[in-house]
């Protein structure tokens, strides 16, 4: 048996010899040698990079073949070559060209300046400030919001992404092969198409394990790959995908990385005061989507709202407490979510005073997320 620092060294001299036939322009024979470079891997990173220069050949030799124009190459460089033997030429009637052009395009422009009384020059038009989203993790107090009168959409982003999943089989399928991921695992191929339901499977493959896809049947339902080891089985069609599947956790961290470490997110519109101020809400579960709720509306009051109250108000507001009766049933996942709002203002002289209370529901979409846009002014 060959040992470890022979393979290695074996694996070291197959990826020199492939990277110089790549860039020699040889890519079958690179591609060859890419994969048997693939078998010898025996790291996931090592196996990625070397499939990585597997789909960066595929793609250079699938450009290659579809461009077969000979007669027009042999043109093209003739006129090069000629172009090249000339140039000075070439540039000095260019030149001379366009200085006759311009003169022919100038003479009548420069006579209607001449007589054209003058005009005050026109006023541009005043620029509209984006719209601003105020983050979960900004916390910088007296923050300033301005908008435009349109809304920027921005809520739109935060809706969930439900992992879907597609599938492409080409009616023929040549070399170089598509690559493909299992989206159901651990996924049973067999050695042949259409097994008996009574028959046990060759192997199983683990979720999201990137295959070849290499052959098919007439129906598109079976579809027989290659693993990174070479070794050839047929599966389901239902098991591959074009992309990797995405599990709720990793949606759910993309969703919690946009909204800025939460599942909550403010945003203004309007061009002047006061703006119109909307609160979105993303959150898997029950409990998550009542704690953002509150916490939206914290920032919300100790900025915002504060800020108006005192524009408008002869006493000043030194602060605003949000207070809220947790839900009981969080845990059975209701839909929607009922809470009450309470706002409670401080005053400079330190008197307390009820500001108002509002009833929000969060309703559970059919993605069994609890997602909310609501607009937050008239409390």
């Amino acid at each position: 048996m060959e040992s470890l620092e022979e393979k290695k060294k074996q694996l070291s001299q197959l990826l020199e010899q492939a990277n110089r036939l790549h860039h020699k322009g040889e890519l079958n024979k690179a591609l060859k040698l890419y994969r048997q470079a693939l078998g010898l891997a025996n790291s996931k990173e090592k196996k990625d990079e070397i499939q990585v220069k597997i789909d960066d050949a595929h793609e250079m030799l699938a450009f290659v073949q579809g461009t077969d124009e000979p007669e027009k190459t042999k043109l093209s460089e003739v006129i090069k070559d000629w172009a090249s033997a000339n140039i000075f030429a070439i540039a000095g009637a260019a030149i001379l060209a366009l200085l006759v052009l311009l003169g022919i395009l100038l003479t009548p422009a420069m006579k209607q300046v001449l007589n054209r009384p003058t005009q005050a020059a026109p006023v541009p038009e005043p620029t509209v400030a984006p719209d601003v989203i105020i983050r979960a993790d900004n916390d910088a107090a007296g923050n300033e919001m301005q908008g435009t009168k349109e809304d920027s959409g921005e809520g739109n982003k935060r809706k969930d992404k439900i992992s879907i999943v597609t599938l492409t089989v080409p009616d023929s399928i040549y070399e170089p092969y598509p690559s493909k991921y299992i989206i159901k695992g651990p996924a049973p191929v067999y050695e042949a198409a259409n097994p008996a339901k009574a028959q046990s499977p060759s192997a199983q493959i683990l979720l999201n394990t990137r295959v070849l896809l290499v052959a098919k049947t007439d129906n598109k339902q079976w579809l027989e790959i290659e693993t990174a080891e070479k070794q050839r089985y047929w599966i389901s069609a239902a098991y591959l995908g074009d992309s990797r599947f995405k599990s709720a956790a990793e949606i759910d961290a993309e969703i919690k990385t946009a909204l800025g470490g939460k599942y909550w997110e403010l945003q203004a519109e309007g061009q002047s005061a006061p703006f119109t101020y909307y609160l979105y809400i993303n959150a898997p579960q029950a409990e998550a989507a009542y704690e953002a709720l509150i916490e939206a509306y914290q920032f919300y009051a100790s900025r915002q709202l504060i800020k108006m109250i005192n524009t408008h108000s002869h006493s000043k507001t030194e602060s605003i407490q949000v207070e809220a009766q947790k839900p009981q049933n969080l845990a059975s996942q209701p839909n929607p979510i009922k809470v009450s709002i309470h706002l409670r203002s401080k005053s400079g002289l330190g008197s307390n005073k009820t500001l108002g209370q509002k009833t929000i529901e969060i309703p559970k979409l059919g993605s069994k997320r609890y997602e909310l846009r609501t607009q937050l002014e008239g409390l």
